[in-house]
């Protein structure tokens, strides 16, 4: 790019899948982005210093059957950055394969989204847009009626088998957008230094794991044209 020669883009993307027939593995994705979203920021803050906001979205494609959707995690961060926001998100994924998140972390996950459901499904434009091409495809209708049960169900075993499918680091694919007349191995290099460079993080001040409260987002900012909920596309 022409921009700000010390800022770069990385991203970091999984195949996932499509389409109707495990609507409600599209609906734990969307809880497995925002854990991931918050491990994300929370390891960029501690570790780097810095006040990036990155964005962990899931993508489930509801005209492709079993093809088309990803998961993928983005953030503009300085150049030296670039190979430890691999280095990062690669952690964060193989702790997600490795082990169920605990029952507080996937509460303070679950509970907007259950919220909002709540709320949102009591308007008409909810059910507008949920019904979109049901004359067409009765699908469209057996998985608005299943929203509701599926995000009532989901569960730590859940989160973790879908990462142990979707998360291997084999599957993953990396993009780096840098500054015009920069290489990959400058930004390796620059990022070998700046680790290099960093103090170990101390222990004394542990990364907060305390419940937070979180205010209820009138739309989620993965899901675009203003859907009311984090459904399947």
């Amino acid at each position: 790019h022409r921009g700000d020669a010390t800022q770069a883009a990385a991203v970091m993307a999984w195949p996932t899948s499509g389409g109707y027939a495990d609507v409600r593995d599209s609906r734990v994705l969307e809880v497995l982005a925002s854990i991931f979203n918050d491990r994300l920021f929370d390891r960029l803050r501690s570790e780097q210093g810095s006040s990036y906001s990155p964005m962990v979205q899931s993508f489930w494609p509801t005209g492709f059957e079993k093809n088309g959707g990803y998961l993928m995690a983005l953030s503009l961060v300085a150049n030296q950055d670039v190979a430890p926001f691999y280095d990062i998100v690669d952690d964060i994924a193989a702790d997600l394969v490795a082990q169920p998140v605990s029952d507080d972390e996937l509460n303070r996950h679950l509970a907007p989204l259950r919220e909002q459901l709540m709320r949102a499904s009591t308007g008409n434009a909810f059910w507008q847009y949920m019904l979109r091409g049901a004359t067409q495809d009765a699908r469209v209708v057996q998985s608005t009626l299943s929203i509701e049960a599926d995000y009532g169900s989901i569960s730590a075993a859940d989160i973790q088998r879908l990462a142990a499918r979707y998360l291997p680091a084999k599957a993953a694919w990396k993009l780096a957008v840098l500054p015009q007349g920069m290489t990959m191995d400058q930004v390796e290099a620059a990022g070998q230094a700046a680790r290099a460079a960093r103090p170990a993080p101390s222990a004394a001040a542990p990364i907060p794991t305390a419940p937070l409260p979180l205010p209820l987002p009138a739309a989620p900012k993965a899901i675009p044209m203003g859907s009311p909920l984090p459904v399947q596309r």
